[in-house]
């Protein structure tokens, strides 16, 4: 639990810094890779790295996605969100929110 902390830490950190340089341009999103093994940890762990990820997305104004490019899960909604925020499109993929299954949060950011 210690390293994921430490590694959203330095996302955040380098997000700051990013942010001074690409204030107006820059469209944040939080990605968390690696679905598939996220599945298999238990309930409490899932709870803990979901409420992790949250609290660093809500920070940087960023999106949360959590996706699994071996299992094909979220890969092209992240596409989808990325464009429809770049270009200020209409998105009607659904959010979810709930621990364990695989985040999607992009509305109102």
């Amino acid at each position: 639990m210690d390293s994921i902390r430490h590694v959203l830490t330095l996302i955040l950190v380098i997000h700051s810094s990013l942010t001074v340089v690409h204030l107006q341009t820059a469209i944040p999103f939080l990605i968390g890779t690696k679905f598939d093994i996220f599945a298999n940890f238990s309930t409490d762990e899932q709870e803990e790295i979901t409420k992790q990820a949250k609290r660093f997305a809500k920070a940087m104004h960023a999106s949360l996605i959590f996706c699994s490019t071996a299992a094909s899960i979220n890969v092209q909604k992240i596409f989808k969100i990325v464009l429809a925020k770049a270009f200020d499109l209409k998105c009607v993929i659904p959010e979810i929110d709930a621990v364990g299954e695989p985040i999607v949060i992009y509305v109102d950011v």
